[in-house]
Parts: structure tokens; C-alpha cells; sequence
């Protein structure tokens, strides 16, 4: 989310004892919170309508410090309230682009995003919100259930915002 808070999800990846291991390691690194999402799913089996129960990145995009696109049903109500109380504007995604991964962009500096140009309707939103959207065919990448963010992941970057500091 910034140089000194991540959002660390409690899911089929990572359980409690996994998130208590990687959390004094990200501390180190400077995070001065390390807030413990928790996934809407699944019981058994995977769920076609819930891809976003795995990883953060498939409901949250950091898009500047205090500013970020979510997607409030694969997303725990708790982690919504933290956002707000730390003064975190909040965009919702539409409902009727998520099959899109719009949220599963990449953010390449503050209120600078790569994202799928098939979600034109999350593009006009970002950019009401003056954030740039750099559009990328991306279509053929999602019948596996992933989005941009996934065969990328995280990128080395400058120095960038903090919250707490």
C-alpha cells in the first residue's frame, strides 16, 4: 500500500502461523503496520465467482498514498474500516468489470497505473480521480484467472509514500 504499510491476507496462501513468520521480517524492512486481511473463502473447492479469495492484489490497487481501488466483496469489512480510519479514499471497482482484473493492475508510481484496456468503465473512474491509466491488451492472460500484477508481481521501485511517517 506504501513504503511503510502492506495489506497481508489470511488465505488458502498464507495462514496465521505463515503471516506471525513473514511479519517481523517485513517490520525490519520498515513497515510500521502489517495489517492481516482475511479471504471470504472457499470451504473445499475452488469458486469460479470468487477468484479473489487467494491474494490481496485480486481486490485492492494502491494508487497514491491514502488512495486506492477496491473491490468490497472479496474483501473483509474490518480491512475497509482500517483503510478509513487511517484516511484512505477508497474507489470501488465496478461490479461489472472485476471479471477484468482491473483491480490486479500494476502501480508504476502515485496516481500512475498499468491496467487491462477492456475495463473501459474502471479507466474513466481512475481518471476522474486523476489517475493515469496506461491501457494493455490483456484478454488473452485472463482465461487462466490471472491479471497484469500476476505475471509481474511487485516491482523495485523508488522511494515512494508513506503513511505513518
Amino acid at each position: 500500500m506504501s513504503d511503510d504499510f502492506i495489506v497481508l491476507m489470511l488465505s488458502t496462501d498464507c495462514n496465521r502461523d505463515g503471516a506471525e513468520q513473514v511479519t517481523p521480517v517485513l517490520q525490519r524492512a520498515g513497515y510500521k503496520e502489517v495489517h492481516l486481511a482475511h479471504s471470504p473463502g472457499p470451504l473445499y473447492a475452488y469458486h469460479d465467482e470468487v477468484p479473489g479469495w487467494m491474494h490481496a492484489d485480486m481486490w485492492i490497487l494502491p494508487l497514491d498514498a491514502k488512495l486506492a481501488m477496491i473491490y468490497p466483496p472479496w474483501c473483509d469489512y474490518e480491512t475497509i474500516r482500517r483503510l478509513d480510519a487511517i484516511g484512505y479514499e477508497l474507489i470501488e471497482c465496478p461490479r461489472d468489470e472485476i471479471e477484468l482484473y482491473p483491480t490486479n493492475a500494476i502501480t508504476i508510481e502515485p496516481r500512475r497505473v498499468i491496467m487491462n484496456a477492456t475495463a473501459q468503465k474502471t479507466r474513466r473512474l481512475l481518471e476522474k480521480h486523476d489517475v493515469e491509466v496506461i491501457a494493455v491488451e490483456y484478454d488473452e492472460v485472463h482465461k487462466y484467472g490471472g491479471g497484469i500484477r500476476c505475471n509481474t508481481m511487485q516491482l523495485i521501485r523508488d522511494k515512494g509514500p508513506t503513511i505513518f511517517s
